[in-house]
């Protein structure tokens, strides 16, 4: 169970939050059973969770990106190939440090393809790896020198509280998924299943009792060759399809959580499919067979007290600060909004669109007063056709903005966030493709924070305080600036006899004298042997 009491001294403190970017590339002949290439219509790419080892020197991965080309040949037919390449690389930490908590996300960017002939191709692609490592930080000082039990009362220490982002991970990992879907009413028989593109989305997250409760839905996308109807000739007709297949499932995590909020990364492999009959007996449903993971990032607020300054009422001392970076919890917001663009159609060749594809990413986050402009692009990727077996495939890359409040955040922020496309419509009206959608963004603000952090404290044994003011009170005109801590260690008294001395609590005012007990050395206490 959770117990904020137990991390009263720890604070998760920020060691590293860098990106690094590596090239992969990886040439590929097509299989014996593939027939030759004459144009890429799509090229994709989706990182499996790599596996990393991180130490305070550095963060080690390895994993396997895995490329799905779709092409038309020669004779009009549009086929698939998937290509697998591993890779493995290296992010210098140098902390000093063992990172407790990280985070390593790896993503594929700048994807294409070379054909160097109708068998042969190269792949290359650019990783983004985007590498954050925090540590517990205990921040009650070490105290050095020699003192007995009896002096160790006398220490005193002035305390604040800080408040920072508190970051737990939880996953789930390979869970099985069997579904059959069924083509759109009105659709012909499937003659052979070209490809199938998963998307996944989690659209609902709910924590009680140490439990992730979640509910979400994998996008499957079909483009598959049709079976030929009554007038269709031998004329080929490819068409595609989306349906919803609905995750669900529960995580263990820490108990005791309040108001947390989730980021969640689903990953999935081993993505089998097959045509298969209905009650029918109709050609008309595809069996889809996958594992998936799902990771949880779980942010909450904690409170932490730390020391910022100490002195001993019987030894002379010097003290050692440390500045910590850290993170605050700022603000959190799940928000849907329409999207609705268009962008011009030159193709006008290709009028007919076999299949449509979107992502979407976050590429910065504005501040505004209590509100944000999130910036993201869609990406969209068009399979186009002739109507006489010849097809075409074409990116856009239409940008977008979003505005939503998110109340007080820091003026120094950094975010982390998610955004899916949900109900992707596109049609082609004269030279215009126009673009219906809706986008669910999940952004998280963080503040980034510093403090200064007593780290340790040497007591000289060899040299007791000496009162040189014979008289038992001083009387004390405070300046401006002046604080009760400070001037009990320049009296080498305590805050709690000044405030009791004048029967005040809290901050002295500019004016007025203020009474400061003094006493004599406690020698009886002090052992220098």
């Amino acid at each position: 169970m959770f117990n904020q009491d137990e991390k009263k001294s720890c604070l998760l403190q920020k060691l590293c939050d860098k990106k690094d970017t590596k090239e992969i590339s990886t040439e590929y002949t097509l299989p014996d059973y593939l027939p030759d290439i004459t144009k890429l219509l799509r090229v994709s790419a989706r990182v499996e969770t790599p596996s990393k080892y991180i130490n305070s020197d550095s963060a080690d991965y390895d994993g396997t990106i895995i490329y799905n080309i779709i092409y038309a040949t020669s004779d009009g037919e549009i086929k698939n190939a998937e290509i697998k390449d591993d890779f493995s690389g290296n992010i210098a930490l140098k902390t000093d440090i063992d990172p407790t908590v990280t985070d390593m996300e790896i993503t594929a960017e700048n994807v294409n393809c070379r054909l160097s002939s109708p068998r042969k191709l190269t792949v290359k692609s650019k990783l983004v790896i985007a590498l954050s490592a925090f540590a517990e930080n205990c921040t009650e000082p070490a105290i050095a020198g020699k003192m007995t039990a009896e002096s160790a009362k006398y220490l005193q220490y002035k305390k604040d509280n800080i408040e920072f982002a508190g970051q737990i991970n939880a996953d789930e990992k390979n869970i099985p998924v069997s579904e059959d879907i069924e083509t759109e009413p009105g659709m012909p028989q499937i003659a052979e299943i070209v490809s199938v593109f998963l998307d996944p989305t989690v659209t609902d997250i709910k924590y009680s009792d140490g439990k992730i409760n979640y509910m979400g839905t994998v996008n499957a996308n079909v483009i598959y060759l049709a079976l030929p109807e009554e007038g269709d000739g031998e004329k080929r007709k490819y068409i595609s399809f989306t349906r919803e297949i609905p995750i669900s499932g529960s995580v263990e995590t820490e108990e005791g959580l309040e108001n947390p909020a989730f980021l969640c990364d689903v990953d999935i492999k081993n993505i089998s499919y097959r045509p298969q009959t209905n009650d029918l007996g109709d050609t008309k449903t595809v069996e889809i067979d996958f594992d998936y993971s799902v990771y949880f990032k779980i942010f909450f607020k904690n409170i932490c007290e730390i020391t910022t300054d100490m002195y001993s009422l019987d030894y002379e001392n010097s003290n050692e600060d440390e500045k910590v970076d850290f993170e605050t919890f700022d603000a959190f917001k799940v928000f849907n909004f329409s999207f609705n663009e268009s962008t011009p159609f030159e193709e006008k060749e290709f009028p007919n669109i076999i299949s449509s594809f979107a992502s979407s990413d976050i590429t910065s986050v504005e501040k505004n007063g209590n509100k944000v402009t999130v910036n993201g692009n869609v990406l969209l990727c068009l399979i186009l056709g002739n109507g006489e077996d010849a097809y075409i495939g074409k990116n856009y890359t239409l940008p977008y903005k979003a505005e939503t409040d998110m109340g007080k955040i820091s003026e120094l922020f950094s975010f982390l966030g998610k955004s899916y496309i949900n109900n992707l419509q596109t049609r082609i009206v004269e030279n215009k493709i126009y673009v219906d959608a809706e986008i669910t963004v999940s952004l998280l603000i963080l503040g980034d924070k510093n403090a200064d952090i007593l780290k340790s404290c040497t007591l000289y044994s060899d040299r007791p305080i000496t009162i040189k003011n014979n008289s038992n009170i001083v009387l004390y005109y405070p300046s401006k600036g002046d604080d009760l801590w400070n001037i009990a260690k320049r009296y080498n008294t305590t805050v709690e006899k000044i405030t009791s001395a004048n029967g005040i609590s809290g901050d002295i005012k500019e004016a007025g004298v203020i009474i400061i007990p003094t006493e004599k050395p406690r020698s009886k206490f002090i052992k220098t042997k």
